[in-house]
């Protein structure tokens, strides 16, 4: 049996111990490149009223995952699209206009998050089959790979579904952005052919290569649209069964960043 005195030194000799083990474990974890607080760009008046959404859309996700999902849904149905959530449309409107004026350049930007597993298979597939991958609206990716990489340590995920998602890396070259926030690096519809694929430490690694994407007005969209002819079914003499059109590729949604 201990004495007193030894039972208080060998609780001390514990607490030293889990003290040790804490700052151990907290000197491997990564670097956080989510340095939002550093960000010493000043976001008062009408005319930043862009920029403070989209670095609300940046420390905040969920609002980010809104304006996305909105704006998507604008692009591929724009009718029911806008009337859904009309003021979250305005503003990714707002947002979109001034990221596709302040992107410039041939840039390397590396994209990382989580994406579910059905989603890795559409990948594999896009990749097979060499085809071109869609990132809509505003994405905001690193400007070097070791930011990239140490995000994974620093992105909430549920630890009852980790098993559903996977890590993905985007090594995108040749892509028109600009650093925002202080840290990020922000593209706009960027567009691109995947040239390859591997794994590597646990996360799967895709290079990409940005083609470029006309900007267009709406209503240079809409006479676009217009414009294009319609083909005329084909008569048939029997009841056939039509698969439905397959939807243009684009980038599976990754988890909040």
């Amino acid at each position: 049996m201990m004495e007193g005195g030894d039972e208080a030194a060998a609780e001390g000799d514990a607490m030293v111990m889990e003290g040790m083990k804490m700052e151990m474990e907290g000197s491997m974890q990564k670097p956080n490149p989510f340095a939002y607080d550093k960000d010493e760009r000043k976001y008062d008046g009408w005319n930043n009223v862009a920029a403070s959404l989209l670095r609300n859309m940046l420390v905040n996700p969920v609002f980010g995952d809104m304006m996305k999902a909105n704006a998507v849904a604008w692009e591929y149905n724009h009718e029911k699209g806008a009337s859904t959530y009309p003021d979250l449309t305005r503003a990714a409107a707002l947002v979109s206009a001034a990221a596709a004026k302040a992107a410039t350049g041939e840039n390397n930007v590396f994209i990382s998050g989580y994406i579910d597993n059905d989603s890795q298979e559409a990948l594999k597939d896009l990749v097979a089959d060499k085809q071109s991958v869609h990132f809509p609206f505003v994405t905001a990716g690193w400007g070097s790979k070791d930011d990239a990489v140490n995000a994974f340590d620093h992105t909430p995920i549920n630890p009852k579904k980790k098993d559903s998602y996977v890590k993905v890396l985007f090594e995108v070259t040749g892509a028109p952005s600009f650093t925002f926030a202080g840290c990020r690096q922000i593209v706009h519809r960027l567009n691109g052919e995947i040239t390859g694929g591997d794994a590597a430490d646990n996360i799967f690694v895709y290079q990409v290569k940005a083609t470029k994407v006309e900007p267009q007005t709406v209503a240079e969209w809409k006479k676009a649209q217009e414009a294009t002819p319609v083909a005329a079914a084909a008569p048939v003499e029997e009841p056939a069964m039509m698969m439905e059109d397959k939807p243009a590729e684009m980038a599976p949604e990754m988890a909040a960043e």
